[in-house]
């Protein structure tokens, strides 16, 4: 039987690591950012990128995430990731349904994921096969900016929290995707773990979360008073 799943994320948190490698194995059929309507079809896969439109998603997207769940392939899993912003009305219905494995990844440290959410944009560079390319990259702290990013990011997971039904398997930026282990998700979808998933992809900054600042001792009081001092590196 298919097992079907959403992996439910926030950008600059690995998932485009983890989709890739998910493709890179033969028994599942992974997605992108399935219910951005101006990604599709470009985030899709196989013979959906035919079928489905942008237009479809925006109208209904509970409808056109099911109809693409449904579109294995002969595959042993068939899937999607997605962001807080994308689709969100068919959010809870997904999360709810009992039959869908649901992949939960955070990345725990916050100033991490903002920052390189904010040199991405800066760049125009989301992924690399060359590690540390950005690593010179600066940006601004703006405390306000950061406080409002932290308080969405932590109700988008309250809400998957409180909304999530069946099957679940929780994976972090740096137990899972820094150490490239696929193996929790092959056994979570019940495909085989033997196969290499591994991939070129790499980390575009470096491990100092300060030295992507210019303003870096405003970014370091504020982790100061917020408690959260070892958000500094990752």
């Amino acid at each position: 039987m298919t097992t079907r799943f959403v992996l439910f994320s926030t950008a600059r948190s690995g998932s485009s690591w983890l989709v890739t490698a998910l493709r890179s194995h033969p028994e599942i059929l992974c997605h992108g950012e399935a219910l951005a309507p101006g990604l599709v079809p470009r985030h899709l896969q196989g013979a959906a990128r035919a079928v489905l439109t942008p237009e479809m998603c925006k109208a209904d997207p509970l409808g056109f995430a099911r109809r693409l769940l449904a579109m294995d392939e002969g595959h042993g899993a068939v899937g999607f990731k997605v962001f807080a912003t994308q689709g969100p009305a068919a959010h809870a219905a997904l999360l709810s349904d009992e039959s869908l494995h649901k992949i939960v990844l955070r990345r725990e440290n916050a100033l991490a994921a903002w920052s390189s959410l904010l040199i991405a944009r800066q760049t125009g560079r989301w992924n690399t096969r060359k590690a540390g390319i950005g690593a010179g990259t600066r940006t601004r702290f703006v405390r306000a900016e950061f406080d409002h990013y932290r308080t969405r990011r932590d109700a988008y997971f309250d809400r998957i929290d409180r909304q999530l039904r069946g099957p679940r398997l929780d994976l972090t930026y740096t137990g899972d995707i820094v150490t490239k282990n696929a193996a929790p998700v092959l056994d979570f979808l019940g495909v085989d773990r033997a196969f290499d998933t591994s991939t070129a992809m790499a980390r575009i900054l470096g491990p100092s979360i300060l030295d992507r600042f210019e303003n870096a001792a405003d970014a370091a009081a504020c982790l100061d008073e917020i408690g959260r001092p070892d958000w500094a590196r990752e």
